[in-house]
C-alpha cells in the first residue's frame, strides 16, 4: 500500500487541467485562424501555447517547481489577456488558468490571482467594448448574423 494515497489523483487532475487548456487554446486558435486571416492572434496563441507547454515541462524536471512558478505564471497571464483582448475566443483559456493558479500558488494568492484573471465586460472609456479594437472581421461577422 502507498503511503501518500492522495498523490495520484492530484496528478491526474494536472494533466486533465493542462489537456482542457490544450482543447481550448486550439479551439481559440482555429477561431482566430477564421476570423483574421493574417494571422495576428493565432500566432500570439501559438506563442502562448509554446510558453506554456514549457513552464509545464519545465515545471516536471525541477526539484522545486514553486520557484520559477511566479514569473511563468505572469508571462502566461499577460499573454492571455492581451490575447483575449484582441480576439473573444481566448477568454474561455481563464477557466483553465484558475485552475493553474489554485494548483500552483498558496490559496492567500490564489484567489488574488483567479480574480484578476476574471474576464471583464466593463466598456472602455472610449464607449468601446474591450477587444473592439482588434476583431473588426469578427464583428463584421457578429453584426451580420445579428441582422438574420
Amino acid at each position: 500500500m502507498s503511503d501518500a494515497p492522495f498523490s495520484r489523483p492530484p496528478r491526474l487532475l494536472a494533466w486533465a487541467v493542462h489537456g482542457t487548456f490544450a482543447v481550448l487554446l486550439s479551439i481559440a486558435l482555429s477561431i482566430a485562424l477564421a476570423d483574421a486571416p493574417g494571422g495576428g492572434p493565432a500566432a500570439g496563441g501559438a506563442l502562448l501555447g509554446a510558453l506554456y507547454a514549457a513552464g509545464v515541462l519545465a515545471g516536471r524536471r525541477r526539484a522545486r517547481p514553486r520557484a520559477a512558478v511566479l514569473p511563468w505564471l505572469g508571462a502566461v497571464a499577460v499573454g492571455w489577456a492581451a490575447l483575449a483582448f484582441c480576439a473573444p475566443a481566448f477568454v474561455y483559456l481563464a477557466f483553465p488558468l484558475f485552475f493553474v493558479c489554485l494548483y500552483t500558488l498558496p490559496l492567500r494568492a490564489a484567489i488574488p490571482c483567479v480574480v484578476l484573471l476574471t474576464p471583464s465586460r466593463r466598456a472602455r472609456r472610449d464607449g468601446t467594448r474591450a477587444g473592439s479594437g482588434c476583431r473588426s472581421s469578427s464583428a463584421r461577422r457578429s453584426a451580420r448574423w445579428s441582422r438574420r
